[in-house]
């Protein structure tokens, strides 16, 4: 009598096709120095992917564009960003990776405090073309007699902190952890920039977005979240966050399920 032997495919070899993500930079979550790539979210998502088996590769776009090649489909998911009702039509969301908070940005020496927005009134604020603000956030200051000035491109968070540093605005709203880390890097330039520690609208959370057009993206998914609750649960994402000096508060981040982020 002979023994038919079956060989089950490996783990690794189910998931050999490399798995393409697109990504913006947005340090110190998602960054790219030269020809390589560094940032929390980025640890946390590809190393996560990696304990499931597979092959991640990150390519760096534009905001506008990754959106784009996602909604066709052209990646399996984008990584990290907010909700909104836009986004929800090209993604499902995983878990929270991570959360974003944003502060009002000043010059140290200007004693600025503010309770209201209407506080605010007559102050030059510079804010991002494209970003998602907290719902409401940017009519209510423009109600509460702020001066808005937007800025555009790619790493607007710079000239955020360009424009306070010359006096061009007043106030610069700014993901506290991004402009934090850009006053570190260039203590030369903006060593005389910190914030008042006061969120300037909720703390939002930061996900991975995959493609509804991805062939298995509800299974993506859902395996993404089992695995990065493991994680989570075994310190490794508090490591990376500390690692980075990062400030994070996903108890305050919701679930999937939560209204628009």
């Amino acid at each position: 009598m002979k023994t038919l032997l079956i060989l089950l495919p490996s783990l690794s070899a189910v998931h050999a096709t490399p798995l393409l993500l697109a990504s913006a930079e947005f340090p110190p979550f998602r960054e790219k120095i030269g020809d390589s790539y560094r940032g929390a979210d980025y640890e946390i998502v590809t190393q996560v992917f990696e304990r499931l088996g597979y092959q991640v590769t990150v390519q760096f776009y534009p905001l506008q564009r990754a959106l784009k090649l996602a909604e066709k489909g052209a990646v399996a998911g984008f990584f990290t960003l907010t909700r909104n009702p836009e986004r929800e039509r090209i993604f499902l969301f995983t878990a929270p990776v991570s959360t974003v908070t944003d502060v009002l940005f000043k010059r140290r020496l200007d004693t600025l405090t503010w309770q209201n927005l209407s506080d605010l009134r007559g102050y030059r604020v510079s804010a991002s073309e494209g970003y998602n603000y907290a719902p409401g956030l940017l009519a209510n200051l423009k109600l509460g007699g702020a001066q808005l000035s937007m800025v555009v491109g790619e790493k607007p968070e710079y000239e955020h902190l360009r424009q306070l540093s010359a006096g061009l605005v007043d106030l610069a709203i700014c993901e506290v952890s991004v402009c934090s880390s850009l006053i570190q890097q260039h203590p030369d330039r903006f060593g005389h920039i910190d914030y008042i520690d006061r969120p300037l609208g909720e703390t939002r959370s930061f996900h991975l977005g995959i493609s509804r057009k991805h062939p298995n993206a509800e299974g993506l998914v859902a395996a993404f979240d089992a695995e990065l609750a493991k994680f989570a649960a075994e310190g490794k994402r508090a490591e990376i966050f500390k690692r980075y000096g990062m400030r994070v508060s996903l108890d305050k981040a919701g679930s999937r399920s939560a209204a628009q982020q």
